[in-house]
């Protein structure tokens, strides 16, 4: 028997993970508490596998950020968990949730608001090391998490990415003519005229070009994507050293 283990992933849905950190912030509010204390909150008797797990996944969502030599329930976490639905802090932060963990930004950027089937997201996930099992457990996962926020927005709105148009602004120009998806992909390989500028940071540059009519509302939209994904960012790397899935395959 060969044992191998896939990237991490939250196995918790969005809706999951919830409803498992509100008995957290009823016991401890935003205070920084160790994980032993947060373990027997969620209701563990101690820091073992399954206590680790569902603690690695809620940092994953950035329900739970660390602080001092603790962790708290975020700002974010409380925001989902005392507004009402509908509220618009609520849905913003809901969208920053869902796509925390950096494998659901990564598959957002890629896809869009228009999924493939699970055929094919179960392929992409393969191609990125994933074992069958897993990839068919973060697909159902994944589909869990844009239903969530669709049913508490009315659909996928300007408070959310939208890399259908972000990925226009492509570091690379393209070659090919323009293709029609027919896939429902949400990036594109068209060719577009492009032209872009280079901005100095420190010791490092960054280049950024932009192809058709750049507006205020694309600009907008541009900024939101960014935040969102350094959100994710840091919310990933900081939940790096946490054990979240392990599958076996034999």
């Amino acid at each position: 028997m060969t044992k191998g283990r896939s990237p991490n992933y939250p196995q918790l849905t969005l809706e999951e993970a919830i409803q498992r950190i509100r008995p957290l912030y009823e016991a401890a509010h935003t205070y920084s508490t160790e994980k032993r204390v947060i373990a027997e909150n969620l209701g563990y008797n101690g820091l073992h596998g399954k206590s680790l797990t569902l603690i690695g996944a809620l940092r994953r969502y950035a329900l739970l950020e660390p602080e001092g030599e603790g962790m708290r329930v975020s700002d974010d976490a409380v925001t989902i968990l005392e507004l009402p639905k509908g509220d618009p802090q609520r849905m913003a932060a809901l969208g920053r949730a869902a796509f925390a963990p950096r494998l659901f930004a990564e598959m957002y950027a890629e896809f869009g608001n228009v999924l493939p089937n699970d055929v094919t997201l179960k392929h992409h996930l393969i191609k990125k090391q994933f074992l069958p099992k897993a990839a068919e457990e973060v697909v159902r996962v994944y589909r869990a998490n844009l239903e969530l926020v669709k049913e508490e927005t009315g659909a996928y709105n300007d408070d959310m990415i939208q890399p259908a148009e972000v990925k226009t602004l492509s570091l690379q120009p393209e070659r090919t003519p323009p293709t029609p998806n027919t896939e429902g992909f949400a990036r594109s390989s068209a060719t577009v005229p492009q032209t872009g500028f280079k901005v100095e940071i420190s010791d490092k540059a960054v280049f950024v070009s932009y192809s058709g009519t750049v507006d205020r509302g694309v600009i907008e939209r541009l900024i939101k994507y960014l935040e969102i994904t350094r959100d994710a960012f840091t919310a990933s790397h900081a939940s790096d050293d946490e054990p979240d899935v392990e599958s076996k395959a034999k």
